[in-house]
């Protein structure tokens, strides 16, 4: 699955989104990260101020080429952010890397709105509440 140019609301959503890109983000974060972060229902990653994560159907999609492609697992492990990278140390040794982005404006935090990893946005599981009005 790949991300194009295309016309109508995805065009619209995924200029805006790399408009943002350009428009400053926190490439390294300092410290830690936490929250939970949703790609679509069911399909979520949860990290931990300690460097724990637990993957909730996710990083066999997104870390290619998995045998579990077709039906991800439930997973844990820890994670480490570098220089506009994470890296995923799982608990059964296999490990994992993607290019890590997050606002720019939420550098003192350690829950951002979004993060993005490698080709796919993540948002936080209450930013698009917020974003609605409610609480």
């Amino acid at each position: 699955m790949g991300a194009s140019f295309g016309s109508g609301a995805a065009g619209v959503f995924l200029l805006s989104c790399l408009t943002a890109l350009a428009s400053g983000l926190r490439a390294q974060p300092p410290g830690t990260l936490a929250g939970v972060y949703v790609a679509t229902a069911g399909q979520y990653l949860q990290f931990f101020p300690d460097g724990i994560f637990i993957d909730h159907r996710v990083t066999d999609q997104l870390i290619v080429p998995s045998r579990f492609y077709e039906h991800p697992r439930i997973q844990r492990g820890t994670y480490e952010i570098e220089r506009q990278t994470i890296l995923f140390s799982f608990a059964d040794g296999h490990r994992g890397m993607r290019t890590f982005l997050a606002p720019a404006a939420q550098a003192n935090s350690l829950t951002f709105d979004w993060i993005d990893l490698g080709w796919q946005m993540f948002f936080e599981e209450g930013y698009r509440t917020r974003l609605s009005g409610g609480l």
